[in-house]
């Protein structure tokens, strides 16, 4: 005698959520490795900021020309890192995200 209709299902919704938790799985270890390539952006230029932004960016030698091919590298939508308020939020609203994700994460641990 066959499982009913209603258990059946029940089966055929468990095999539709594994597969898909198991693709979600193959997701998750690409965010893993996605993060670290993102921390070693975010501590990469926390240092470069601290130990050399001001001297760099107010510096005599910084030409007109040099100031133009650095404004002509950023993003639509974004401002230049010679504003030292472009390269502060970047790094505030980042650890902010990582704050958000955490905690999020917390919740999730059984």
């Amino acid at each position: 005698m066959p499982l009913s209709p209603d258990d059946f299902a029940q089966l055929q919704e468990m095999q539709t959520l594994c597969t898909a938790l198991e693709d979600d799985l193959r997701q998750l270890r690409k965010f893993g490795k996605f993060l670290s390539s993102v921390d070693e952006r975010y501590r990469k230029l926390g240092a470069l900021y601290q130990a050399h932004w001001m001297e760099l960016s107010e510096s005599a030698d910084l030409d007109d020309n040099q100031r133009q091919q650095i404004q002509a590298m950023v993003a639509e939508g974004s401002f230049s890192v010679l504003d030292q308020d472009t390269i502060w939020n970047a790094l505030s609203d980042t650890n902010q995200e990582y704050l958000r994700l955490l905690k999020s994460l917390a919740q999730k641990i059984q």
